[in-house]
């Protein structure tokens, strides 16, 4: 059985063909984030980019947890 076929079987759901989604949606929301606040020092741009996709996983515990 494939690695497609494994993931599909768990799943229940498509591997989709292309990565438009991740360059659409995710990559092009973060380079206009950094382009707004170029002004920013690197460690904090790292910080922004970090805490956008914290915030974008499933079930993101709240800052206090973590803070």
């Amino acid at each position: 059985m494939s690695l497609d076929e494994q993931l599909l079987q768990q799943t229940n759901q498509p591997i989709p063909r292309t990565t438009n989604y991740v360059e659409g949606g995710i990559n092009s929301q973060l380079r206009t984030k950094l382009k707004l606040h170029r002004g920013m020092s690197e460690a904090h741009q790292r910080q922004l980019v970090e805490w956008y996709l914290y915030n974008r996983t499933e079930e993101p515990k709240p800052p206090r947890n973590f803070l």
